[in-house]
């Protein structure tokens, strides 16, 4: 065990709990160095600010030698500077770096930090799904995992227990890859160094259980446990188990937590979902949960269909956008068939309707040849139309300036108005224009059903 008595350094450190079960790897030194920002945070910045470090006194502090102390600062800012860390959201996916820049001041032997604005709200100003902690107590341990286990754990401290997928943990680890099928390295390098490490100099410690799938190990449960000799402040986050008719306060986790109680959660679950979960993205899956039991498009029990639906991360709100947006485009598509339809069958009746009044007028057309319409309109006014400036005769003009003479004398119309009432008398069919690209064209507006 540490000794007791060692000075403790009183700084606290608070992130959010999304923050905590990020996707990332980075060395001891660079790990050290956010936590040593973290303790600079004000509980009222409400913007981050550039967090100076000096580069002697942090080295000092946390037991480094300080030979070539520049250049290892520099060398783990400049890491930090390229080390992405995943977290997820009620959207999807945030990839970004803990710093957005580094700048030494090498006469004044300091470095001023910044974090990188996208990450004010996973540590600053945070009322709800956060953690706290004494920095003294990760400060002397030697593996980074340790660390990331010790935060993963400490933010299950009340609940005296917490279990992870491996390839969950493996995932937040950021060890996918180096141990994908190798479980026993794994263990001894990194779940066994945790569990020596925080036995001997931490206040928490932990005991763990292999559960199977098959022959394959599953997942593991970690139970922890308090070490009462290391008196520090327990994270503020904790939410004590208790019945849902004692949580009274109008928060958004308690609004949330309370949901889940009613719609069946356990109750142990539902205070896990509320502190490792994002909130926005909760209140969508229960939403979403609620409305395919409404619809029976889900026969099981509602309580054990949502938890199956948290336990998965499923994007529901990805998946009821999808879904809405293939309806959509269903919808567009019916509408462009249904455009194609009617903008052929008006097409069919313009048709029909020129050969009927075409087939009128050659009715009552006479016998007539270029000698008659030139005589005709010899000295008629239409004269014009029909003789170019040189007094050649334009038979074609003259033809189709002819046919609409006999047109107007007995009533043919070919207007745009005789086209909308032949429709109506004929086809039972109401038309309207609008205007595309400029141009009018025809649309049905009204219609017998049997007709399309």
């Amino acid at each position: 065990m540490r000794n007791k008595n060692k000075t403790v350094n009183s700084s606290l450190v608070k992130q959010s709990n999304a923050l905590i079960n990020a996707s990332y790897q980075v060395s001891l030194a660079e790990k050290r160095i956010i936590l040593y920002m973290l303790t600079k945070i004000h509980k009222d910045d409400e913007n981050f600010k550039p967090y100076r470090m000096n580069i002697k006194e942090f080295l000092a502090e946390i037991g480094t030698d300080t030979n070539n102390l520049y250049e290892r600062a520099k060398q783990a800012t400049k890491e930090l500077l390229n080390r992405v860390l995943e977290i997820k959201t009620s959207t999807g996916l945030l990839q970004i770096t803990f710093l957005s820049s580094a700048e030494y001041y090498n006469k004044e032997g300091y470095v001023e930090l910044s974090f990188d604005p996208k990450l004010k709200p996973y540590l600053l100003q945070l009322k709800e799904c956060f953690t706290t902690y004494a920095i003294e107590n990760i400060l002397s341990l030697k593996s980074i995992h340790s660390m990331r286990i010790y935060e993963l754990l400490k933010q299950f401290q009340s609940l005296k227990e917490r279990t992870f997928k491996l390839r969950e943990l493996k995932y937040i680890l950021g060890l996918q890859d180096q141990y994908f099928n190798d479980y026993t390295s794994f263990k001894r390098r990194v779940i066994l160094q945790a569990q020596k490490e925080l036995e001997k100099s931490t206040d928490i410690s932990f005991d763990f259980e292999e559960i199977k799938l098959g022959r394959k190990i599953d997942s593991i449960k970690f139970i922890i446990k308090n070490q009462p000799q290391l008196e520090q402040p327990e994270p503020e986050l904790e939410i004590k188990e208790k019945p849902k008719e004692t949580i009274i306060e109008n928060t958004k986790q308690n609004i949330i937590l309370n949901k889940l109680l009613d719609l069946g959660v356990e109750n142990t679950k539902a205070l896990n979902f509320i502190q490792i979960k994002d909130l926005d993205t909760l209140d969508q899956q229960i939403e979403y949960a609620e409305k395919q039991y409404k619809t029976k498009k889900v026969h099981s029990n509602l309580g054990g269909y949502l938890v199956s639906i948290i336990e998965k991360d499923a994007n529901v709100k990805n998946d009821y956008d999808k879904k809405l947006q293939e309806k959509e485009k269903q919808q567009k598509e019916l509408e462009k068939q249904k455009e194609e339809k009617e903008k052929l069958l008006i097409q069919e009746y313009e048709t029909e309707f020129q050969e009927e009044r075409n087939t009128k007028l050659a009715q009552l057309m006479p016998d007539i040849n270029e000698e008659i319409l030139k005589e005709y309109y010899s000295d008629r006014k239409e004269k014009m139309f029909v003789f170019d400036s040189k007094g050649n005769f334009k038979f074609e003009s003259a033809v189709r300036l002819f046919k609409g003479q006999i047109a107007r004398e007995n009533n043919i119309e070919y207007s745009d108005e005789a086209f909308k009432k032949w429709v109506k008398q004929n086809k039972n069919i109401e038309l309207g224009q609008k205007t595309v690209n400029g141009l009018s064209q025809w649309v049905i507006i009204g219609k017998q059903l049997t007709l399309l």
